[in-house]
């Protein structure tokens, strides 16, 4: 492995403080929203809710963020959990792709960055929270990058700088351009001469940070894919950077985040000067319209469903430890029947552990008991 590095953009590779977890603040306008959503049934929430297709779902490759019935539920199993623990903080936490320590970080299981784009705009609109996102980030990187290599890059050039007018002229979309950059092969087409100069500029660029990335599972497109590694890892820098210094984060949104307060753009934009990149600021935008459709007696009843779901998880876990079928058993029933089996279940745990039961798992069953 290649440990030179590059020493253009130092102050980027040095910043070692990382912020990987996020503790994430829900108002009551967001919570009441997102009792909304749960109370959707599945064909509303495929009509009033979920689009196909949305910017920033090329950052999602799961295939479940692509299936509408295990999208759905995922997104409710992850709202039942936010309600289970009758808490208005969530901690979120982030983590590198599988087989990576470094690059561009996803929050582990399903969060904030799960959403879709609509969800997003649902929850956050008229909040006080903003996008915070790099403008045309990989692209920029690219150039910042090709400093330290000996080659012209005009079609890149007219791109970063007249992007609108670029993709009317190819007759395409930005999802379009960023999919041919992640492509080793292009063959025909508008977009096959800025893809000819990029395979050139990844081959140097691969080839000068190999102390970040040099190794891929992708075969298909082996130079692309470590290359789109080294583009995250710088990605990453800056966004880590931004976010330390503005200290306004709700949550991690690939080459963006989703911050707490606006601010000043020319701010955003000085602390990235050096590197060539630019930020934009928007307030969210929402197109979605639930009132009236979604389910009010499920709304109406989600606080009580959940007290009484999450005290059985508790409770499940308490007793787990004596085992027993039996135990077990009694743990099932709908809530009357629990609150008549809990003295029983009370006494077999007795019975098993004896004068060794601790006070302390005696205190919490019989709390558990008071507050069924």
């Amino acid at each position: 492995m290649n440990n030179t590095k590059n020493t253009q953009n130092n102050n980027i590779i040095e910043n070692k403080e990382m912020i990987k977890t996020i503790e994430v603040k829900i108002c009551d306008e967001q919570l009441d929203r997102m009792k909304k959503l749960y109370s959707l049934d599945y064909d509303n929430f495929i009509k009033h809710v979920w689009k196909p297709k949305e910017d920033g779902d090329i950052n999602h490759t799961a295939e479940w963020y692509k299936n509408p019935q295990t999208y759905f539920n995922r997104f409710h199993t992850w709202l039942e959990n936010i309600f289970k623990n009758n808490s208005k903080i969530i901690k979120e936490t982030y983590k590198y792709s599988k087989n990576s320590n470094n690059g561009r970080l996803y929050v582990d299981g399903f969060g904030f960055q799960s959403l879709k784009k609509s969800i997003r705009n649902y929850l956050f609109h008229d909040l006080g929270k903003f996008d915070y996102d790099m403008n045309n980030a990989h692209f920029k990187i690219c150039k910042m990058l090709c400093k330290d290599i000996p080659i012209e890059t005009p079609i890149l050039n007219e791109y970063i700088d007249n992007r609108k007018a670029c993709l009317k002229k190819w007759e395409c979309s930005k999802t379009d351009v960023l999919t041919m950059l992640n492509c080793d092969k292009w063959y025909e087409g508008p977009l096959a001469p800025f893809h000819d100069e990029l395979h050139v500029i990844k081959i140097l660029i691969k080839s000068n940070n190999q102390h970040i990335a040099n190794e891929t599972t992708n075969q298909k497109n082996p130079i692309s894919s470590i290359v789109n590694k080294i583009f995250c890892y710088y990605e990453n820098q800056l966004l880590q950077k931004q976010m330390i210094k503005m200290n306004n984060a709700h949550s991690l949104y690939f080459d963006g985040y989703i911050g707490s307060t606006d601010v000043d753009i020319n701010l955003l934009n000085e602390t990235t000067k050096e590197q060539g990149i630019t930020w934009s600021v928007k307030p969210f935008e929402n197109d979605i319209n639930i009132d009236g459709i979604y389910d009010e007696n499920m709304y109406d009843k989600i606080d009580e469903i959940n007290h009484f779901e999450f005290s059985k998880k508790i409770f499940r876990s308490l007793i787990s430890r004596c085992g027993g079928s039996t135990v077990e058993f009694y743990c099932i029933g709908e809530i009357d029947e629990l609150k008549k089996n809990v003295k029983k279940i009370k006494t077999l745990i007795l019975r098993k552990k004896g004068k060794n039961f601790t006070k302390l798992f005696h205190t919490k069953i019989w709390n558990f008991y008071l507050n069924i």
